[in-house]
């Protein structure tokens, strides 16, 4: 079972999601992961965190970071859910894998960013479990 965090409804909390039968193919864990994050929900009372145009660049994960690169596309094209919902839905699914404390989100390489104006990317984040709906 493979646990993703996707937006609720309303777009303002994240919503666990468990997906059975997670088939990597070829992918790591963790590309596998953020495609389905891209790929979005096949269920009702869930909300897509990324757009379906984001293009995922590359992941890899070494000393427990998580490193994912995105293109310029992640800073432009909007989800309908919080900024917050968004950058945690992705930090939160990552960090449900075992060699996973952390996930250092990258734009064509580029951490020096603030996402909207308003959470920094500079550093690795950490697990958020404020945002996740309570069940």
């Amino acid at each position: 079972v493979v646990l993703l965090y996707f937006g609720n409804e309303e777009g303002t909390k994240l919503k666990r999601y468990e997906l059975k039968d997670a088939n990597y193919g070829n992918k790591s864990k963790e590309e596998f992961i953020v495609e389905k994050l891209i790929s979005g929900p096949n269920k009702d009372g869930y909300t897509p965190t990324i757009n379906k145009n984001v293009k995922l660049r590359s992941v890899s994960t070494s000393n427990n970071i998580c490193y994912v690169d995105f293109d310029n596309s992640f800073l432009t094209e909007r989800s309908g859910v919080l900024d917050e919902v968004c950058i945690y839905s992705i930090v939160n699914s990552l960090c449900e894998l075992n060699d996973i404390h952390e996930v250092q989100i990258t734009v064509n390489k580029d951490s020096d960013i603030v996402y909207h104006k308003k959470i920094s990317l500079r550093e690795p984040l950490i697990r958020n479990l404020d945002l996740v709906e309570v069940e």
